[in-house]
């Protein structure tokens, strides 16, 4: 078959063969021009067209339109097109929106609260963009929104006070609690000294609470939602303090005839006085019998009486002694003062004895004494038979008188007759003497006494044995001795009598005067009748044949001495002397009120307390000794955190503590309630957070969707914190204010939680132009040219793979022939094969008619097997 001509555009036939010539529009690309491209122009001169057109190429040509949004001529001029002004605006369409022209374009835009791309309505109440005060609530509407006031705010919704509900009724009935008006509410809180949840308030007992509440001198007394410190019993309130009542200088509380009020720290004791003692069961002092109790007094024990009173006692001495009754000395009855009269009575001669405590009277010879004991009378001698008479016997006052008969005359106090005896017949006895009637007789001396009837036999007279008349004997009857001698008798006084002047009297020897007597040491000699004895001094007491000095100290006691004194035992005695803190005599000692001197060694922040013989510096409250100084008491390091209740902290003063409360705890130290700032306005918790209470404080909680940035909460971006993991696949993040939307993407379709990609390529609303084939992507889908054509701006353009490629695109021997999508690769004249191999034709070989068969040019195709046939160089020429 013969091949005229391969020209693709104009063909020039010439002697043996043609030419081949471009047109207008396009160019060669080939050497021999038997191939013609199209020429971009608009690739090769961007100034091809007016401002606001594009140029467009076509085969062979160019075409200048004006880009959208415009009208007019390309070539020449391209005006803008107010799409805003045609009858089918396209904003019409778009409810709650205006169009807005542009140069070369237009926008829709939505009218005052509303946006997006379809004017939607703002919901400025979410999005924050509204202007309601933080006391008013937004509420949406469409296309705007309107402000209400808050619950608890009254006004306009623009302007929103507080309602002061504590006002306007009692919102708070439990006894104990208190309204607190807040910012847009109240709450009810209890009151200081309550306890409770503001509904319900109790009584705080203060007292249980803190037991340190109160001083030491202090009862706390617990009241309805207070409490007061009230002083013990025994103490008065001196300003601040509480210091000890001096009972015993207020009201005399004891009895003051027996008992000494002693006053002690808070209270006082009643002691009993000197002379009295405490009777356990009747509470009283009762007299002490110190005569009872030897002892308690210091009576002679010998020569005194002791005389009980109440609450003492007296000393006497007993009959015959003088003195105080502590010391008792012998009267002498015998030496009574000049105008008194003498004890005993009688003739002259009558003899006084003085004895110890007593006297006796002793009688001169011829009388006797009384049975009163005081009175010497006459002893009749005659009629006693006490007379040496031999005749007749004549009493005389304190004696008698001796006569005769007639015819006897006294011879030597003899009567004697007158006449004389021849033989003295009284053998020495007598006299003899011749009686009336001639006879001899005796008269018988003195002693001797006429034997019978015998009257010449004179016999001794035992006078000692013969009562006299008055029925004495002749001595002492008391204290003498009577010794019988021939004729007459003697007599003698005992042990401790010696006899007087008549030898028949015995007087008492005063051993102790004569200094006859052997007493020991603090003993005194005291003479008694016929002796004497040896009487241990007051104070002392006999101890085998001494004296000891009795320690009464150690036997009374304080019973000796008075309230305020001791004793001190002396030899022979003792002593009260005042104790220390007292002065005085010893009898009575008065307590000192060491206060009121300036001895008193109290130091600064002590008060000084007066005690019975002495006295105490007492720390004042909130004080402590340190040595001798009182320092203050750190009561927070002292009782830690027992010092102040719960939400307060101790702080230390000189001589106390307080207790403030923490911050964010109301109240006054003792008691300390919580403070709920989230209920007050002065919480500084900013917009899209949450106030939420703390003991002692409040936290600023972000709302779900926003974050601390320093002192606010802003906006979460969910978008950006969690990327692409926000949203599930197929869907992207759009914020919002405290949150984030999941919209899906364009080319997906879902509620955003689960998003389907959607095939573009089988709806009609794809683009793709022709000579491309539509793949589906992701969310899109793509426009791709069929293989032998590139994009050029929307389209799909015919590649020119001769131009691109160049000679490479066929092999040796052949030419690149482009095609719609593709290209051919014939062989060159004088060469046959498939394009991709072309061997040349050795038309020497060839007969000059043979006809060669030409196989079509491949594409892309390996070299074939395509079989060869010659064709004369002729054949050639005339194709």
């Amino acid at each position: 078959m013969l091949q005229l001509s391969d020209c693709n555009q104009t063909c020039t036939n010439i002697i043996n063969g043609y030419t081949c010539s471009c047109k207008d529009g396009y160019r060669n690309v080939t050497m021999d021009s038997h191939r013609c491209e199209d020429i971009d122009e608009c690739a090769l001169n961007s100034s091809l067209c007016v401002k606001n057109a594009h140029c467009v190429n076509t085969p062979g040509h160019y075409d200048c339109s004006c880009n959208a949004g415009f009208r007019g001529n390309g070539f020449i001029d391209c005006q803008d097109e107010d799409e805003c002004s045609v009858k089918n605006n396209p904003c019409l369409s778009v409810n709650n929106s205006f169009c807005n022209n542009s140069i070369g374009s237009y926008s829709c835009i939505c009218t005052s609260g509303y946006n997006g791309t379809t004017c939607e309505d703002i919901n400025e109440c979410i999005s924050g963009q509204n202007n309601c005060p933080v006391n008013a609530n937004c509420t949406n509407t469409i296309g705007s929104y309107t402000c209400v006031c808050k619950l608890g705010y009254e006004g306009n919704g623009w302007n929103c006070k507080d309602i002061d509900e504590c006002m306007t009724g009692n919102h708070c009935n439990s006894n104990g609690s208190e309204c607190m008006n807040t910012d847009g509410s109240y709450y009810c809180t209890c009151a200081l000294g309550f306890t409770g949840n503001g509904t319900y308030c109790a009584d705080i007992n203060e007292c249980t609470a803190n037991p340190y509440l109160c001083q030491d001198t202090e009862e706390c007394m617990n009241g309805f939602g207070s409490y007061k410190c009230e002083c013990l019993p025994g103490y008065i309130r001196n300003g601040t303090i509480c210091t000890d009542v001096d009972e015993c200088k207020k009201n005399q509380p004891c009895d003051a005839n027996t008992m000494v009020c002693s006053n002690t720290i808070g209270s006082y004791t009643c002691l009993c006085k000197a002379g009295y003692q405490f009777d356990s069961t009747a509470r009283i002092c009762t007299d002490t019998d110190e005569c009872v109790v030897s002892s308690l007094n210091n009576c002679s024990r010998t020569t005194g009486l002791c005389q009980n009173f109440d609450g003492s006692f007296t000393c006497q001495c007993k009959a015959g002694y003088t003195g105080d009754g502590v010391t008792c000395t012998d009267i002498d009855e015998c030496n009574p003062p000049a105008n008194a009269t003498q004890p005993c009575k009688g003739p002259v001669g009558v003899r006084c004895n003085n004895t110890i405590g007593h006297y006796t009277c002793s009688c001169p010879f011829g009388y006797y004494l009384d049975s009163d004991g005081t009175t010497c009378k006459d002893v009749d001698e005659c009629i006693r038979g006490l007379h040496n008479c031999t005749q007749n016997c004549t009493n005389i006052e304190g004696g008698f008188t001796c006569s005769c008969f007639a015819r006897f005359s006294s011879v030597n106090g003899t009567c004697k007759q007158n006449q004389t005896c021849v033989t003295d017949v009284c053998n020495g006895t007598g006299d003899c003497y011749i009686d009336e009637t001639t006879l001899p007789g005796c008269s018988c001396n003195s002693g001797y006494t006429l034997n019978g009837t015998s009257k010449t036999q004179c016999i001794n007279i035992d006078e000692c044995s013969l009562p006299m008349a008055d029925g004495q004997t002749p001595c002492d009857s008391i204290y003498g001795t009577c010794t019988d001698t021939i004729g007459s008798f003697k007599c003698g006084c005992v042990a401790g009598y010696a006899a007087v002047s008549d030898s028949r009297t015995c007087q008492d020897v005063d051993e102790c005067q004569s200094g006859i007597y052997n007493c020991t040491q603090y003993s005194t000699c005291h003479n008694l009748d016929g002796n004497y004895t040896c009487i241990c001094n007051s104070g002392y007491v006999q101890s085998g044949e001494t004296c000891i000095d009795v320690d009464e100290c150690e036997k009374a006691g304080s019973a000796l001495c008075g309230h305020g004194a001791y004793c001190a035992n002396t030899l022979g005695s003792y002593a009260c002397r005042c104790l220390v803190g007292y002065v005085g005599n010893g009898t009575v000692c008065l307590d000192v009120d060491e206060c009121l001197l300036p001895s008193n060694n109290c130091s600064a922040n002590s008060t000084c307390t007066n005690t019975p013989g002495s006295y105490q510096c007492q720390c004042d409250a909130g004080f402590q000794k340190t040595g001798e100084m009182c320092t203050d008491v750190d009561e927070c390091l002292k009782f830690g955190s027992a010092a102040c209740g719960q939400g307060a902290y101790c702080v230390n003063t000189v001589g106390s503590y307080n207790c403030p409360c923490l911050a964010g705890y109301i109240g006054n130290g003792t008691v300390c309630l919580d403070v709920d700032e989230c209920l007050l306005p002065s919480n500084n918790c900013s917009a899209n957070s949450t106030c939420k209470n703390t003991p002692g404080s409040f936290q600023c909680q972000c709302d779900a969707g926003f974050q601390k940035t320093g002192e606010k909460c802003v906006d979460v971006n969910e978008c950006q914190t969690s990327g692409s993991a926000a949203c599930g696949p197929g869907a992207y993040c759009v914020n919002t204010v405290g949150s984030y939307n999941c919209p899906c993407l364009a080319g997906y379709i879902g509620n955003g939680t689960v998003c389907l990609d959607v095939d573009e390529c089988l709806l009609p609303s794809n683009n793709c132009s022709a000579n491309s084939t539509c793949k589906n992507t992701p969310g899109s889908f793509q426009c791709q040219c069929d293989a032998g054509f590139q994009k050029t701006g929307e389209k799909c353009v015919d590649v020119n793979e001769c131009q691109t490629s160049g000679s490479a695109a066929c092999g040796p021997g052949a030419y690149c022939v482009n095609t719609v999508g593709s290209y051919n690769c014939p062989c060159l004249a004088g060469y046959i094969g498939n394009g991709t191999l072309c061997l040349d034709v050795d038309e020497c070989l060839l007969p000059a008619t043979t006809a060669v068969p030409i196989q079509p040019a491949k594409t892309h195709q390996a070299p074939s097997n395509a079989s060869v046939m010659l064709v004369s160089k002729k054949l050639e020429r005339n194709a």
